[in-house]
């Protein structure tokens, strides 16, 4: 029987510091994922993160390593994604599903980071709005505190995010709509005093790397679009 992993990789950032060699997140059975994380120029040290979280966005733990990660007891039939992440680097998201029944009990994933550069995309780990809302959601410091970061440690680089709608074939709408979701990121982040120069930028469709999944979503569970915080310049 072969192992259906569902994946969506995408790329964005973070970090913070050492490696203990096994995860072990008390949740449940045999399952493991593991793996090594590289940077594209070649650098090395710790400080290094990996960060594993379940379908419902709750924060599992966090460990620190400088190459290779091992994590065990993950649950059959969940769905968990990992967020990897080191200061001055892109960061990765990999989302992935444990069948209920195989024979295996193990994945592996390799991650490379590259270094931030005008064009590097951060990708939102959460969307922080209701479905068809613009105004934040509370308490979502935990999942916006990493971008805060970014913005605070670089005041004069050149920021922009970017928004794609949850809906689609409503062009004229989904310009507003996104374009109001931008405003109100901008608004909280200027509220958490960052200094940095924010534009906004809409789209009337959706972003295709991350389209909306083809299967009925629950209530709970409903696509919401995709946010970028994307860096325009850093002179």
């Amino acid at each position: 029987m072969k192992l259906i992993i569902l994946v969506i990789f995408a790329n964005f950032i973070f970090a913070q510091d050492k490696f203990e060699q096994v995860i072990d997140v008390n949740v449940g059975d045999d399952f493991t994922i593991s793996g090594i994380v590289e940077t594209s120029d070649g650098a090395k040290g710790n400080n290094i993160y990996v960060n594993l979280y379940d379908s419902d966005n709750n924060f599992i733990k966090r460990y620190n390593t400088s190459e290779k990660y091992y994590i065990a007891g993950l649950k059959r039939g969940s769905n968990y994604y990992l967020l990897v992440e080191k200061k001055g680097y892109t960061t990765s998201r990999y989302e992935f599903a444990i069948p209920k029944e195989s024979e295996y009990s193990s994945l592996s994933k390799d991650f490379i980071l590259d270094p931030l550069s005008p064009g590097s995309k951060i990708h939102f780990p959460v969307i922080p709005f209701k479905y068809k809302s613009t105004k934040l959601m509370p308490e979502i410091d935990e999942f916006l505190n990493f971008l805060t970061k970014i913005l605070k440690d670089h005041p004069r680089w050149k920021f922009e995010i970017e928004v794609y709608p949850e809906m689609e074939n409503e062009s004229d709408i989904n310009i507003d709509f996104t374009i109001k979701r931008g405003e109100e990121l901008k608004s909280y982040f200027e509220s958490k005093r960052v200094r940095s120069e924010i534009t906004i930028k809409g789209h009337n469709d959706f972003d295709y790397k991350f389209p909306p999944p083809e299967e009925k979503q629950s209530k709970g569970k409903r696509y919401k679009g995709v946010i970028y915080l994307v860096i325009k310049e850093t002179s």
